[in-house]
């Protein structure tokens, strides 16, 4: 069965990058979107059973935070050793601690460059996927 990432992004922008990098870098990569901290507990809940490969979490989010999805999903047994990686443009020292103290697998500032955003999701996905 082929990988599945689950992106939790808000901003249209940066949802067409990552989809533009996986279509190129890991075309058998089956990309699923959650526009929302809310959207994306749901998801969780609906994929308990069968949850993503990977997943790329914003933290500036609407109706709930990515750090506060990350604190939440990661009390879940289902989920505890799922990879989860921040991707934002924050490098707020307090939010990198609370992504830490929340188990965020790793923690990427997203590049402003689009040929260096495409690379930093490629890597992101060669280390989580192996691809």
């Amino acid at each position: 069965m082929d990988p599945r990432v689950l992106l939790v992004e808000d901003n249209a922008d940066d949802q067409y990058l990552v989809k533009r990098a996986v279509k190129k870098y890991a075309p058998s990569v089956s990309l699923d979107v959650a526009w929302d901290g809310e959207s994306a507990l749901k998801y969780f809940q609906d994929h308990r059973d069968a949850p993503p490969n990977l997943v790329l979490l914003d933290i500036k989010l609407p109706k709930l935070s990515g750090l506060d999805v990350l604190c939440r999903v990661r009390k879940d047994e289902a989920f505890m050793k799922l990879p989860i990686v921040i991707l934002s443009s924050s490098n707020e020292p307090v939010d990198l601690a609370r992504a830490d103290e929340c188990g965020a697998n790793e923690y990427v500032q997203k590049p402003f460059d689009f040929t260096v955003h495409a690379e930093t999701v490629r890597d992101i996905l060669h280390r989580y996927l192996g691809l």
